[in-house]
């Protein structure tokens, strides 16, 4: 997402012709790794919605999860997809998500190399799930980046003529670069507004790079009209040497057009366990017409997802807000799943990526914490339970790594609980981690600072 990024999507108007539009983010996780020989559908987190794969030919390259990340791009993982020799087509595809006669994709891009061919497609057909090129007859949409052996980039657009130049599009080699697409299969113009009013027109899609419209009123590929778009993919081709690379980071979908340009919105979303259950944390960097999230919760098989708790979001905020949530229910040695459900007030909805923790066995615990309120602002109340006498030391850093202090908490305290005051009016605000140590023991913990 970026900031972690998944992100999440957060918040947007929908325009009216749907009231239940799925709107979700992938941003491919914190995972290292990669593929460089056939097909794999487990390299890339599961997205909210429909099924991922990658696809790597007989002619070199790969498709790689890489760590860290590009701040340009975003945080946690990218992904990389190296282009093969000749026309064996290295591919990411997704396909069969939710399905709608409109269709807005955002996502950060960046091409690198030269020469070689990079392609981005949307539309509805076994194309999106195969091993073999595109077929204009499933392509709503079509763009093409061909690199030449000096590295400068021409983009064209694939019309049901064949491809034209599209002469605004101008993408430098190596620089990342925000591409949005606003695709309408259906039979009346659809409004959306991207910094004034704008309006896609029948069968037509609208193409924009950082912010300048590049593709106006682009008529469909040859998918025929009003059947419904569920995937888009990307693939690499015609590079000498594998040379050319595609990277990707928060990319933000809605099966509909978008009323306002789908945001940027959530910084990070983490899991972890703690000796009061499973502690969700998450930040945004701008609300819109937010209700609230619901948390939802299955085990880490394929059991049905369960709602498990609900926080109310700030409504409409111009600045970072984080939320913290505790998860109670759970049961040692089980391994559980997480995401959100962030509800906007006018009822639409989208997905957050999933969060996996697995909670420890049980065990007699030497030492147990917990802080509380949640927020603080002056005082931090800290709760200690020791099986022994000791004396426990307290590391306050925040999750950058500055160190805000550290100190004994006491000299020597006896076995038993114990309940401790903190002043902490003069530490950061913010979410904090807090940590209690007692010789090998250690017990970790958020706090949230306002």
């Amino acid at each position: 997402m970026r900031g972690i990024t998944l992100s999440c999507c957060i918040i947007m108007l929908l325009s009216g012709h749907t009231a239940r539009a799925q709107h979700w983010h992938y941003d491919f996780g914190t995972a290292i790794d990669s593929c460089t020989q056939g097909v794999s559908t487990v390299l890339l987190p599961a997205p909210p919605a429909g099924n991922a794969r990658v696809r790597i030919g007989s002619q070199g390259g790969g498709a790689y999860l890489r760590q860290p990340a590009s701040r340009a791009l975003g945080s946690g993982s990218e992904f990389h997809l190296r282009a093969p020799a000749g026309g064996s087509l290295n591919k990411l595809q997704v396909y069969d998500h939710a399905a709608g006669s409109g269709f807005s994709l955002r996502c950060s891009m960046r091409i690198s190399g030269a020469p070689g061919q990079a392609y981005l497609f949307t539309g509805n057909g076994s194309c999106f799930s195969d091993n073999g090129g595109f077929s204009s007859s499933e392509v709503f949409a079509g763009l093409r980046w061909t690199v030449d052996s000096s590295g400068s980039i021409l983009c064209a657009a694939r019309l049901p003529s064949g491809w034209t130049v599209l002469p605004a599009a101008s993408v430098t080699n190596d620089s990342t670069f925000l591409l949005e697409l606003y695709c309408n299969n259906a039979a009346v113009p659809r409004s959306y507004r991207h910094d004034s009013a704008q309006t896609v027109g029948a069968y037509r899609s609208d193409v924009w790079i950082d912010g300048l419209r590049v593709g106006d009123e682009l008529p469909a590929t040859g998918l025929p009209d009003s059947l419904l778009i569920d995937s888009f993919m990307w693939y690499g081709a015609q590079s000498p040497g594998n040379a050319l690379t595609v990277a990707l980071d928060d990319v933000r979908y809605l099966n509909a057009i978008a009323a306002n340009p789908l945001p940027v919105e959530l910084e990070h979303f983490r899991v972890r366990p703690s000796h009061d259950g499973v502690v969700l944390t998450w930040r945004t960097a701008t609300e819109y017409n937010s209700y609230g999230f619901v948390i939802e919760r299955r085990t880490a098989a394929d059991g049905p997802w369960r709602r498990c708790g609900f926080v109310p979001a700030a409504g409409c905020s111009a600045h970072p807000r984080s939320y913290m949530w505790t998860d109670r229910d759970v049961h040692a040695a089980a391994q559980y799943r997480y995401r959100l459900l962030q509800q906007d007030r006018d009822g639409s909805c989208c997905l957050s990526p999933e969060r996996e923790v697995t909670m420890p066995g049980a065990r007699e615990h030497q030492l147990s914490v917990r802080f509380w309120p949640q927020p603080a602002r002056d005082v931090l109340q800290l709760s200690l339970h020791l099986q022994r006498p000791g004396t426990p030391v307290l590391r306050i850093h925040t999750l950058s790594g500055e160190i805000v202090t550290e100190r004994p908490v006491r000299r020597l305290l006896p076995a038993g609980r114990h309940v401790l005051s903190l002043p902490c009016s003069t530490w950061p605000r913010g979410l904090l981690l807090c940590v209690v140590i007692l010789d090998e023991h250690r017990c970790t913990e958020l706090v949230f600072l306002q």
